[in-house]
């Protein structure tokens, strides 16, 4: 049985039918079809695959990675949207893809079932398609428990990225500049409400609408901090639940929740194509008593107004981190030190999307990540 409305027949054919979604129903033929039953956070996981896919290795380390996003993903949203979920390893599915589904894809979340593509074999699937099968999985909460139109990629990413940072933390860094930098280059030509436009072709916005939008969503929960918005989340699925709800919705209960006049927040993300874009001005180094004390402000220059994570390292290796408020476009940094500084670096942790640029002043390294 696939999810509720799934048959496996002739030991070789999977069918896929949905009376919510009749436009999702398809068939697979997989050669020596076979399935493995699994236990996964209280979530009743079935894994098929073709006979060629099957490593034992492959299946331990994807009920490792169910066991993960399930569990993670629950406790930051405390709701549980499925009792049953499928995975499918389907070689070939990155083109046969197009022939179900009209667009290519390595993997797929449709309600209830992930489908993944299977070149080599199990092993080699949930170990390159890992980041992959975070963001997918998220749809299980943002999209079919409850819908916010384009934004539910936002949330998928976001999502995503909670996982991914946690499951690779050495990889996780590189892996979001990447995202980052594809989030500049496409911000410009579309604010998010734009992009949000069901006639606007989503190869167009995919980059606004994915990564713009989670680093939109890492931003609001720097602002107003974990437990807050893990708590605006659970009410935005309770609320929207079997339904369909927009980012006014989301804003409003955000307001709700928090308590917060958000507004400022929501236009300066949402309804402008620009980026933070950080600098460092009128520095200062003084050396009082063994001490140093640092001075500059911070200056974005598209009028942001944003915490700020600054860390700042000093020559013994060591570092301080401030929050910084930046208003209108202006914050300022004083700070004593036990030792010189050599390095800032602003939003070390790549909480928001911003123009990023490496430049020295006064002798101090500074980077904006």
């Amino acid at each position: 049985m696939l999810f509720d409305y799934g048959v496996v027949r002739n030991g070789s054919k999977v069918v896929y039918t949905s009376p919510l979604y009749p436009h999702l129903g398809f068939s697979l033929y997989l050669q020596n079809l076979g399935w493995k039953e699994l236990s996964v956070n209280g979530v009743n996981v079935t894994v098929y695959y073709s006979g060629s896919c099957y490593s034992e290795e492959g299946l331990n380390l994807v009920q490792k990675e169910l066991e993960f996003a399930f569990g993670l993903y629950t406790n930051i949203t405390g709701i549980r949207p499925v009792e049953r979920f499928d995975v499918v390893f389907v070689p070939g599915f990155f083109y046969r893809s197009r022939e179900i589904f009209g667009e290519m894809a390595k993997g797929l979340d449709v309600k209830g079932t992930f489908l993944v593509d299977c070149p080599v074999d199990m092993e080699d699937s949930a170990t390159n398609y890992a980041s992959l099968f975070f963001h997918e999985l998220a749809h299980e909460w943002f999209v079919h428990y409850a819908s916010f139109h384009r934004f539910n990629e936002a949330f998928a990413e976001f999502m995503r990225f909670e996982a991914y940072s946690r499951w690779n933390p050495e990889g996780f860094p590189a892996w979001a500049n990447n995202r980052e930098r594809r989030a500049i280059m496409e911000s410009g030509n579309f604010t998010y409400y734009q992009a949000m436009n069901a006639s606007i072709p989503y190869w167009k916005v995919h980059s606004v609408l994915y990564y713009k939008g989670a680093f939109i969503l890492r931003s609001l929960r720097f602002v107003l901090g974990n437990e807050t918005f893990n708590e605006i989340l659970h009410e935005a699925l309770t609320e929207c639940h079997g339904s369909y709800c927009t980012v006014q919705d989301f804003q409003r209960i955000a307001e709700n929740v928090s308590g917060e006049d958000l507004d400022w927040f929501f236009s300066e993300w949402f309804n402008s194509t620009l980026l933070p874009d950080y600098t460092v001005e009128n520095l200062t180094v003084a050396n009082e008593s063994g001490s140093y004390r640092l001075i500059f402000k911070l200056v974005d220059r598209n009028n942001f107004t944003m915490p700020v994570y600054v860390r700042i390292v000093t020559e013994n290796g060591r570092f301080v981190d401030k929050t910084v408020w930046v208003e209108n476009g202006l914050g300022s940094v004083d700070v004593t030190l036990e030792a010189k500084p050599t390095t800032i670096i602003i939003d070390p942790d790549e909480w928001m999307a911003n123009v990023n640029r490496e430049f020295d002043i006064n002798g101090i390294a500074v980077k904006v990540n």
